[in-house]
């Protein structure tokens, strides 16, 4: 049996790993585009703030060996074709078209696996100073230009990235700027939870502005972003986001779901048999909403490529979808949120209630004992939809409780009653 996967990210090098588990006679290929494969991209605001020192610490196992080709081709005989681009699928022969050093090839397939993962939005360019904060490259771009004596920075987008970078800035003593089109910071969250965020920046030194539409970014001896005001900055990060990579699959002919990412049944199978699809380049489905959605991350990539090995390669393993749990953090705080919004709940047409409550995060006499802030959205039968918290230690284990219980379809009187540590 012929496996061959397009891309050397979570999900690919997962379903491989996984797939050589469990078959040890398929011949497995993986085929990349990029030199560096198995980049953990998550980390990279931490390599930018010097607390990662090496930016191949972010390709190591926990026990220290570097995921390069050799590393996947001496412990599980997966041939990693770097450096490879692939061009079309054949869906009729089975044939991949690639292009590697120059010269055009084709590779049959019995089962292929689409995991061209996604690609930075960037809306300004044409100037080297205007980047993208997506790969290895992009960070190394920031460090040289703070090197060779960078002292202002503006960043675009108050996601999950560009807050994360807001700190990594900061903590190499530069001047940033945070510019957001929306009215408040960390959109994922509900305003009045934003506000916590927010107010964690400003105390940090960051500069934000809200409701400020970047309409161009001038370039003169230094750049000049024009949004609500004129910005100066020695580079502009854009961080607004990232669309799927869905060329190869759309010249393809498999279909495309409403959020223009790859439709996947159950099985992460695309609307060819033969192909599979996971990671950032496919849509997901909401469990609360029933609804595609777009869920660039991580863990999902990894679940998505346990998956589709395991139904490659015999099984029957099933991809339910997801609540849409999430975590980040930004100085002194951490932010999480799983399920709903209360302002995504009421887009989608539920009947919502809210709780805002303040909690600690440990026994109040206790030192170093902080508040949470907690909110919690739910329906009039008193179904969970979501919850978010904003404090500084203990919103990993209170919104995985929270993210169980909605995934469990409990409501919220059961709360009262759970045994916990």
């Amino acid at each position: 049996m012929d496996i061959l996967i397009i891309g050397a990210g979570a999900t690919g090098l997962k379903c491989a790993v996984r797939a050589r588990r469990r078959n040890w006679d398929a011949r497995i290929t993986v085929l990349d585009r990029g030199k560096r494969i198995s980049l953990g991209r998550c980390g990279l605001p931490y390599y930018v703030a010097g607390i990662i020192h090496e930016i191949e610490e972010l390709r190591k196992t926990s026990y220290g060996a570097l995921r390069d080709e050799r590393y996947f081709k001496d412990i599980f005989d997966v041939e990693v074709l770097t450096e490879t681009e692939a061009l079309e699928i054949d869906r009729k022969r089975r044939f991949v078209k690639v292009r590697r050093k120059g010269k055009e090839d084709e590779i049959g397939y019995d089962y292929l696996v689409i995991a061209t993962g996604s690609r930075p939005i960037k809306l300004f360019d044409g100037d080297e100073r205007i980047l993208t904060f997506f790969d290895a490259e992009d960070a190394e771009k920031i460090l040289d230009f703070w090197e060779n004596g960078a002292e202002k920075a503006a960043v675009i987008g108050a996601g999950f990235i560009g807050l994360e970078l807001c700190e990594a800035l900061k903590n190499l003593g530069m001047e940033v700027s945070l510019i957001e089109a929306l009215d408040q910071v960390a959109p994922m969250l509900d305003k009045e939870m934003a506000r916590f965020v927010e107010a964690q920046l400003k105390e940090k030194g960051v500069e934000v502005h809200l409701s400020a539409r970047v309409r161009e970014i001038v370039a003169k001896e230094k750049l000049k972003v024009v949004a609500d005001e004129e910005i100066e900055a020695d580079f502009v990060v854009q961080a607004i986001g990232v669309r799927p990579n869905v060329e190869i699959a759309k010249k393809a002919g498999l279909e495309l779901g409403e959020t223009g990412a790859i439709k996947v049944n159950e099985f992460l199978q695309t609307s060819d048999e033969r192909i599979y699809a996971g990671g950032d380049c496919v849509e997901n489905r909401h469990l609360i909403t029933g609804r595609g959605v777009f869920a660039p991350f991580g863990d999902i990539a990894n679940k998505h490529g346990r998956i589709i090995a395991d139904n490659i390669t015999g099984g029957t393993s099933r991809f339910p979808g997801i609540v849409g749990t999430s975590i980040f953090k930004i100085f002194d705080l951490t932010a999480g949120k799983t399920g709903l919004s209360e302002k995504e709940a009421l887009y989608y047409g539920f009947k919502v209630k809210s709780v805002l409550l303040s909690s600690p995060d440990k026994s109040h006499y206790y030192p170093k004992s902080s508040n949470m802030r907690i909110k919690v959205v739910f329906d009039e039968a008193g179904r969970l939809l979501g919850a978010q918290i904003v404090g500084a230690g203990g919103v990993d284990r209170r919104i995985d409780v929270f993210a169980t219980a909605i995934y469990a379809g409990m409501k919220i009187q059961d709360l009262a009653n759970l045994d916990l540590a």
